[in-house]
């Protein structure tokens, strides 16, 4: 098991409070098919779940349970009613019956013989979880899809197995885009662990670096399997466009994947508008602020290269902006995979915010998980100092993770949590990404 505290201050809860339209259906989907409940301080409260000896990611690896432990100042906390949960049921029923004739379809592709061992071979894995392997025979078919996948759901599998085959309608490179670089570069370590032809190709590299990827890719042997880019990198480059040139013109395009694709949509104007006042929320506004603009230059790819199908994922959009990503991104005859958000590996609770909510958070951790791994989320980089200082203070084990950090600095802090020589990352919730997929790699 493994605990997360999510620690939420007054002003972003009034945020959320008053733009209460913004929720995505994501939040919707968990308080209403899980039971979420204010508890009080009662030692029983946590009697249900137990958590692993030891510490460190691998110590933990056997038992994928978490608890999600959330305190929240000034906000009611409601039961979510059972029509409501009949309501999400039912949808669940709808969805399950779709997907029952993708699944159908995925067994019968001729592309199933050589996944399956892809799956075995290269990721040590012998089932599917929900949606994916739909998701890579219909990729490998030369369709569009649009993935919409809870965190830990796997979404990475999708675009991964179809890059390292050998069949598909089309071939050649496979083209990640991603804003998260602290999670690109833990993908491509993994990958590179797993003998996959891997590059990273951002500007935080070194010319030699870059002057050596980009020789891949313009030469005529020896391309590279997957190529993860960020979205500044593919919209504000003329050489990256010619080098795509090349390759679609060499047949040598695979697929573009387009990975926390709800950026794409609209939405992110107005919800830029909600956070321009808050200081609390100053640096997760201006990433905001920037990625939209990038990402919507991701719908010239479909024009520039009509042949080459696009996958989207996410773990974040509202059938609103779903449409509107498969508008922008120009899907055509879109495979559509939705499934529910509920996770059964999480147990949620739900705490009022005391007046010393450090104390309470190491008191927790002392008494209830001692010994033991966990992640803090906090929202900005100098709170995630601060905290983990505080934590360090009162003898726990703890470091900072955020976008500030050198990627050496975020390598080293992974690999400290990961093998046991620290007990707890306290990270903002973008940068916190690498941590949840080196669980995901760890088999949680």
């Amino acid at each position: 098991m493994r605990l997360l505290v999510r620690f939420l201050d007054r002003t972003a809860l009034s945020l959320i409070a008053s733009r209460s339209q913004l929720i995505d259906e994501r939040i919707q989907a968990i308080c209403a098919e899980i039971a979420v409940r204010q508890i009080d301080d009662r030692p029983q409260a946590h009697s249900q779940s137990k958590f692993a000896s030891g510490s460190g990611c691998k110590s933990l690896s056997s038992s994928g349970k978490f608890i999600v432990l959330i305190f929240i100042s000034s906000i009611h906390v409601a039961v979510m009613s059972s029509s409501l949960g009949e309501m999400l049921s039912a949808f669940a029923a709808r969805l399950e019956e779709q997907n029952s004739s993708l699944l159908s379809e995925s067994s019968r592709s001729p592309y199933l013989k050589e996944v399956k061992m892809k799956l075995s071979t290269i990721f040590n894995l012998d089932t599917f979880r929900p949606n994916q392997l739909e998701a890579i025979t219909a990729t490998l078919s030369g369709r569009d899809v649009f993935v919409l996948m809870p965190t830990g759901g796997g979404k990475s599998l999708c675009f991964q197995v179809p890059a390292v085959c050998d069949g598909g309608r089309t071939r050649g490179v496979t083209f990640v885009v991603s804003p998260l670089i602290a999670l690109m570069m833990d993908q491509v370590q993994d990958l590179r662990n797993r003998n996959v032809d891997v590059e990273l190709f951002t500007s935080e590299l070194s010319q030699v670096d870059r002057t050596r990827t980009r020789q891949r890719l313009v030469g005529r042997s020896s391309i590279p399997q997957i190529v993860y880019v960020t979205p500044e990198k593919l919209s504000h480059g003329d050489d990256m466009i010619r080098i795509l040139e090349k390759l679609y013109d060499e047949k040598m395009l695979a697929r573009f994947v387009i990975d926390e694709a709800h950026l794409i949509s609209t939405w992110g104007s107005d919800f830029r508008e909600a956070v321009s006042n808050s200081r609390q929320l100053y640096w997760f506004y201006l990433t905001l602020l920037r990625l939209p603009v990038q990402y919507a230059a991701l719908s010239k790819l479909r024009d520039k290269f009509p042949d080459v199908p696009i996958m989207a994922l996410t773990a974040t959009a509202t059938p609103e902006v779903q449409q509107d990503v498969i508008h922008q991104l120009g899907l055509r005859n879109c495979v559509l995979l939705k499934q529910s958000f509920n996770r059964s590996n999480l147990s949620y609770y739900v705490r009022n915010k005391p007046q010393k909510v450090i104390k309470a958070i190491v008191d927790y951790i002392k008494h209830e998980h001692s010994g033991q791994a966990g992640i803090v989320y906090c929202i900005g980089r100098e709170k995630c100092e601060k905290v983990a200082k505080a934590l360090r203070d009162d003898g726990l084990s703890a470091r900072h993770f955020h976008a500030n950090l050198t990627g050496m600095d975020k390598q080293r802090t992974l690999d400290a949590w990961k093998d046991g020589r620290c007990q707890i990352i306290v990270g903002t919730v973008s940068c916190s990404y690498p941590v949840l997929n080196c669980l995901n790699n760890a088999g949680t």
